[in-house]
């Protein structure tokens, strides 16, 4: 039995779910989740309401709130209900998974539980993560959550004072469309940008454009993913990535 509170409890959010239209059944999915893997085997919407520090007595509002996101879960195909007992969680349906599922850890789990819309766009945000960064632009958010951009912006600086993420911004006040995202590191260093960085890849580019053989297939790969991840941070300066398709002599 996992004792609640450990900190080394993982999380299995599918991404079906991460980018629901609706943010609830996310949470509340990741909540009956982690009661399960406390040791129960049923999961009642009072446990919910519990993990979700609803206050006590808790509203009949929130009680709905849980039952309805519960349902939801059920027609998803996610958990399953149990007339008297509750709702059954199905163990498959996420563990031993490693396609189309993203990890959450318990301590983001529980630091944003209250927060149900946070706790979605800190998710979608890790759901964009490649080679440790997201470059989602504002686009996406607004359209996934449903919200404005001034939303995504708030939430952001939510989840930079929570010290579970943190942005760089390779423009200095560019606020929104050109974030890079990073999973929150206490070695972060507050205004880096990427500009040496940028300039670098596009001279190993440029020398890669004019003598190709030179580089090997690892040299060649790992150029590859720092030019496409240039091109997620400069969309009006990107370059072509079709020149890595040649044959190496």
């Amino acid at each position: 039995m996992v004792v609640i509170g450990a900190k080394n409890i993982d999380i299995i959010c599918p991404n079906k779910l991460v980018t629901f239209f609706d943010s609830t059944p996310l949470l509340v999915y990741c909540l009956s989740q982690n009661a399960y893997k406390i040791g129960r085997n049923c999961v009642r919407w009072e446990t919910i309401a519990y993990l979700m520090k609803c206050p006590v007595p808790v509203q009949q509002k929130k009680k709905k709130q849980i039952l309805d996101a519960l349902d939801n879960l059920c027609d998803l195909g996610f958990i399953k209900k149990e007339n008297y007992w509750g709702y059954i969680i199905d163990a498959n349906s996420f563990y031993n998974q490693t396609e189309g599922f993203e990890r959450c850890s318990y301590e983001a789990l529980m630091t944003l539980r209250d927060n149900a819309p946070l706790f979605q766009h800190y998710m979608l945000i890790k759901k964009g993560l490649i080679n440790g960064k997201c470059t989602y632009d504002i686009n996406y958010f607004t359209k996934m959550e449903n919200v404005s951009e001034r939303t995504i912006a708030r939430r952001n600086q939510e989840l930079i004072n929570l010290k579970l993420i943190d942005i760089y911004r390779t423009v200095k006040d560019d606020k929104y469309d050109r974030n890079v995202y990073v999973l929150h590191n206490d070695k972060y260093v507050t205004g880096q940008n990427f500009s040496n960085l940028d300039r670098s890849v596009s001279q190993r580019y440029n020398s890669f454009v004019k003598n190709p053989d030179k580089f090997t297939p690892l040299m060649r790969k790992t150029l590859r993913k720092q030019v496409e991840e240039y091109n997620a941070r400069n969309p009006d300066r990107a370059k072509d990535l079709t020149v890595f398709d040649t044959e190496i002599n």
